[in-house]
């Protein structure tokens, strides 16, 4: 495979729960000057933008009843704020943003219709279903600042928020029946036919997401800069 050599790359950062998507996507996000976007941070915007459009108001709120988030609120939000960072030059990491085919196909048709697919590469955090249950258990939450805390050999034995400080504690949907739903839903058997068809239309690289942050870290620049140039 050639170097893409493109200034303003696309990385759809995939993995189960647990694989440390959202720790790494920062990473790459500060370290190469990447927008980084995660559908949670995209709703959590929405929902406190007063300016927003209504229809994309209530969307959320039946989200929040209880219903399944509109996949066409996500594409909105996200191609919008994707395109907002092509136009400033500004390369983009996509954090668990895709989790079926048919999602797949719709940002690969986005990216097609801006001319840009071939600035797309995946990185995939492989990992256990039962490696993603014990840190998914095993994470943490600040009770003062909200400051999650995902169980890696780095974070297992702190006893207060790297934040501000304060008490941590398990999270109640992190309850072991909890995860093990979660990941018949967004594990690696869900993960397969989403990866099966990026190895069709793009670059795919996989990592290994057991070791510690730095070294997964270490390896997942190591492939940004073999696809990427740089």
């Amino acid at each position: 495979m050639s170097t893409k050599n493109t200034n303003t790359p696309i990385i759809i950062l995939m993995g189960p729960p647990g694989s440390g998507k959202g720790t790494q996507a920062k990473k790459l996000a500060a370290e190469f000057g990447l927008k980084h976007i995660s559908t949670g941070d995209l709703l959590r915007a929405l929902d406190k933008d007063t300016a927003a459009d209504p229809g994309d108001k209530e969307a959320l709120a039946a989200m929040k009843r209880g219903e399944l988030v509109a996949d066409w609120l996500i594409y909105k939000l996200a191609f919008q704020t994707i395109r907002a960072a092509f136009k400033n030059n500004q390369g983009v990491v996509l954090d668990g943003a895709i989790r079926t085919v048919e999602q797949a196909g719709e940002y690969m048709k986005f990216f097609s219709d801006m001319s840009i697919i071939d600035q797309v590469a995946v990185f995939v955090l492989d990992l256990s279903d039962e490696e993603a249950l014990e840190r998914l258990t095993k994470r943490r939450v600040c009770t003062q600042c909200g400051e999650l805390i995902s169980w890696f050999q780095e974070t297992k034995n702190l006893t207060a928020c790297t934040t501000c400080g304060g008490t941590l504690a398990p999270r109640a949907d992190d309850a072991p029946a909890v995860v093990k739903e979660r990941l018949k839903e967004q594990g690696n058997a869900a993960l397969a036919p989403v990866l099966a068809y990026f190895e069709q239309h793009t670059t795919v690289k996989h990592l290994d997401g057991r070791p510690t942050i730095d070294k997964v870290w270490e390896a997942l620049a190591k492939e940004y800069a073999a696809v990427f140039g740089n």
